[in-house]
């Protein structure tokens, strides 16, 4: 599938698991920031959990499906929406080609994941494909998404043809089931958030 950016957003990066092994170096592990929503983003399309997705943080973000696949979204409520319809989280969807998909009011959480089945095709820098921006590398060309970007995959695990496209009558497809997230709290409600120190405290 390929992929091309409309509005870029606050800040979107393509982002894996991490860089490891480089901390000697002064390279950071960079990685996505909520490691759970990004690995079910990559089980829902079928993917392994080391693949590249994007990390969209905060709203204003659209891209444009160049190609019918599956995508999915998980982590925070960013108001995920093709063609004014609310996208579901946390189960696969099947979008068509030149589909727009956006993300605009912040309903909880302020950063999203986006996998597309096959994984986000772009090279690896010290074993991994997560954006490290302050060194410029990794991600796509080492900084965050810019409109215009066209981004790529890696070919999908899934078939299309499990899809009758004659039967979609709206702006996407997704099946009932879906993968119940770790438990989220409400909004409004307080959160205790325990810390300790470490080595760069």
């Amino acid at each position: 599938m390929r992929l091309t950016v409309l509005k870029p957003g606050l800040l979107v990066t393509v982002q894996d698991l991490g860089r490891f092994g480089y901390g000697k170096y002064g390279v950071i592990t960079s990685g996505a920031m909520d490691k759970e929503s990004h690995r079910v983003a990559n089980w829902l399309v079928g993917n392994p959990d080391e693949a590249a997705a994007l990390e969209i943080t905060w709203s204003g973000f659209s891209l444009r499906m160049e190609e019918d696949g599956w995508i999915a979204v998980t982590g925070g409520d960013l108001s995920p929406r093709i063609e004014d319809t609310p996208v579901p989280m946390w189960r696969p969807v099947y979008v068509r080609r030149d589909s727009v998909l956006t993300f605009q009011q912040v309903r909880f959480g302020c950063r999203a994941y986006l996998a597309v089945s096959g994984g986000l095709n772009v090279p690896k820098v010290m074993d991994s494909r997560s954006t490290y921006l302050r060194a410029g590398i990794g991600g796509w060309e080492g900084r965050p998404l810019h409109a215009g970007d066209r981004l790529s995959t890696y070919p999908s695990r899934l078939s299309n043809r499990s899809v009758d496209r004659s039967t979609i009558t709206g702006a996407f497809y997704a099946p009932r089931w879906f993968a119940l997230p770790g438990k989220i709290p409400a909004t409004g409600q307080e959160v205790t958030v325990r810390a300790m120190p470490g080595r760069q405290y």
